[in-house]
């Protein structure tokens, strides 16, 4: 057998198919490939994370030292003592004019003179009072009001304003703070002691 005949080549029969009427189709094995979905973003976790992180922010914040903690309840306790201690004054006062204007009218000059001495004594103490309530200042993220109306209707010649005149405690120390707080206790309660003293002399 003649070994040219009877041999197409691979090339001679694509030609014979071209050429033939029609283009051969060549198929070529596939492989299986797996097909990877990503999950969908769930947007409802994500919002919820991030709100509760902003919760945490909000809520974690440092927690105050213990110096401070004393430093809010002694001012606390100021405030309160002074408080107090403005109306004591004030009922004082408006008492002592009240019975000087009595005693007057009553023709008893000696009575009305004590009276005008005890009346004398007290308005230095509401003046030392006035002052020391000047000295008083806000811890950093305190404030809140004192409470103090000054709506008695003597007039001393000082002021009423409760201008602190810028003093801050901003970026002072706990400590520091705490003792300063503890300082104006001791001022209120001493201005206290010396209202007493006369409220029991005047008895």
């Amino acid at each position: 057998m003649d070994p040219g005949k009877g041999y197409r080549s691979p090339c001679a029969a694509s030609q014979n198919a071209i050429h033939g009427g029609g283009v051969a189709s060549i198929q070529f094995p596939q492989r299986n490939r797996k097909i990877h979905q990503r999950n969908p973003i769930n947007m409802n976790k994500i919002i919820f994370s991030a709100v509760a992180f902003a919760f945490c922010l909000a809520s974690c914040g440092d927690e105050p030292s213990a110096s401070m903690k004393q430093a809010m309840a002694v001012h606390e306790e100021v405030v309160r003592l002074s408080n107090e201690l403005h109306e004591s004054l004030a009922g004082e006062l408006a008492s002592t004019a009240d019975d000087i204007q009595t005693a007057f009218a009553e023709g008893d000059t000696v009575l009305a003179g004590q009276l005008q001495r005890l009346e004398a004594e007290l308005s230095a103490l509401d003046m030392r009072f006035h002052d020391f309530s000047e000295t008083m200042v806000e811890i950093p993220g305190h404030a809140h009001d004192h409470g103090h109306a000054h709506d008695h209707a003597h007039d001393h010649g000082h002021d009423h304003s409760h201008d602190h005149g810028g003093v801050s405690l901003e970026g002072m120390s706990d400590e520091a703070i705490l003792e300063i707080q503890e300082a104006l206790k001791a001022q209120v309660q001493s201005i206290q002691s010396a209202l007493n003293q006369l409220q029991g002399a005047s008895e």
